[in-house]
């Protein structure tokens, strides 16, 4: 009995530690939350070395006819022949009107290769009571 409550107890702290650890975690990919993103804004970036390190720097651009906040950037590493080998997700960190440009400059993840896509954002709307 002692041996099958210590078994049961080894279980559960392994599917406890399992959820809990990054190294127990399978590995997924991040895609952006808003299909069509591309319809709204543009996005030029390069890979550069800055202090002996790889960054992605560069800008984005609202083409909508709406404010944006809360811009996340998705920036993907990938390889020679363009698997991704590595993904982070950043704030821009500012409100974005229409036609403005926000610029970033960010850790690049691993790669030979560097591709920026966005990865969620929320439109300003309000509206407006015109009176007679």
């Amino acid at each position: 009995m002692l041996l099958i409550r210590r078994w049961s107890l080894a279980l559960a702290m392994f599917a406890i530690f399992s959820c809990v650890v990054p190294g127990f975690a399978v590995a997924q990919n991040y895609t952006p939350l808003i299909v069509g993103w591309e319809q709204f804004f543009s996005v030029m970036a390069e890979t550069i070395q800055a202090g002996g390190r790889p960054r992605v720097a560069g800008h984005i651009r609202n083409e909508s006819g709406f404010p944006a906040r809360r811009i996340q950037l998705l920036v993907e590493g990938l390889d020679a022949a363009g698997q991704v080998t590595g993904q982070t997700v950043v704030w821009l960190g500012h409100e974005l009107p229409p036609g403005a440009r926000g610029y970033f400059d960010v850790p690049a993840p691993p790669g030979t290769r560097h591709r920026v896509s966005v990865f969620a954002f929320d439109f300003i709307q309000s509206a407006s009571l015109n009176a007679p």
